[in-house]
């Protein structure tokens, strides 16, 4: 449980709720690594240490879970791009607001938010 709360975390800024503001990509956009894995990759990542990700079992277990979100929520391209490329949480939560409602409470769920 301890886990799910620091994963909560991730949620809030992906989403925007830490009152980031409409900071964007900083990196070149490019179409190379804009599948599911990679926005989760990115993901967990960043979210690191920050969420209490430190440990395998952990990581893998939000990436899998932001992954699937990402697939069965029919993200597009523009917002995948976003998430590989954001370069910090403010960037990312500019990436959060692309996504809409329906997206966003699947990711919350999946995540066990």
């Amino acid at each position: 449980m301890k886990n799910l709360s620091r994963i909560s975390w991730l949620v809030a800024v992906v989403l925007g709720a830490c009152g980031g503001g409409k900071g964007e990509a900083k990196e070149p956009v490019s179409t190379r690594g804009t599948d599911c894995g990679a926005v989760a990759t990115k993901l967990v990542d960043m979210m690191g240490k920050h969420a209490g990700l430190t440990d395998d079992a952990s990581r893998s277990k939000a990436h899998s879970a932001l992954a699937g979100t990402c697939e069965t929520g029919d993200w597009s391209e523009e917002v995948k791009r976003c998430f590989v490329t954001a370069t910090d949480e403010t960037a990312t939560a500019a990436c959060g607001d692309k996504l809409d409602e329906a997206q966003k409470k699947d990711m919350v769920q999946s995540i066990g938010g």
